[in-house]
């Protein structure tokens, strides 16, 4: 099996956004399915992170 990056993001009950990057496995696809890879894609924080932005 191969692993790939995986970005999370979390919002801390202090209204901080942390980025990181998680090693994660590979899925191995059924009969009817198909695995996608993605170089790369914008990065938008969660709305609950814009909305403490907000709030403060």
């Amino acid at each position: 099996m191969h692993s790939a990056l995986q970005l999370r993001s979390q919002v801390k009950s202090s209204g901080e956004l942390e980025l990181s990057l998680d090693s994660i496995d590979t899925p191995r696809t059924g009969p009817d399915e198909v695995l996608i890879r993605i170089e790369a894609s914008p990065s938008t924080p969660p709305i609950s992170a814009c909305c403490s932005v907000l709030r403060t």
